[in-house]
């Protein structure tokens, strides 16, 4: 698992203007292309923020459990920000994924807080 902690940011949200890098990604991610994403990345985190996602958030926003898994696994995908985000898009599936795969209990409270933020963002989004 790869353990890299910076984070880059960069502004859109919309995948018609993804940066190239964001885009692949989630495209690699979506092959579970281990070595070319490993190749890609160089080093750096997969956690790169553009607008208001990480690629495992787009992902899941898509609800693409198999992608997000391989994130989170292989490449220390932020599964927080996947829960948040699975909340926000009512990804049922995929939060059922997330809690299922939390043994720890503090860790899956913290699971629980995050989609219910997820919920709340997409209730208040609603009115």
């Amino acid at each position: 698992m790869k353990e890299k902690n910076s984070v880059l940011r960069k502004g859109s949200t919309d995948s018609a203007e993804q940066s190239p890098l964001f885009a692949e990604i989630c495209r690699l991610a979506e092959l579970e292309d281990e070595p070319k994403l490993d190749t890609l990345l160089n080093g750096k985190s997969v956690n790169i923020i553009e607008g208001n996602y990480l690629p495992v958030g787009w992902l899941a926003k898509q609800g693409n459990q198999k992608a997000v898994q391989f994130l989170i696994e292989k490449f220390n995908g932020d599964k927080h920000h996947a829960a948040l985000i699975a909340g926000q898009n009512n990804q049922i599936n995929l939060i059922d994924f997330l809690l299922t795969q939390e043994s720890d209990s503090e860790k899956y409270t913290d699971l629980c807080n995050n989609i219910l933020r997820g919920i709340t963002r997409a209730c208040h989004a609603n009115e």
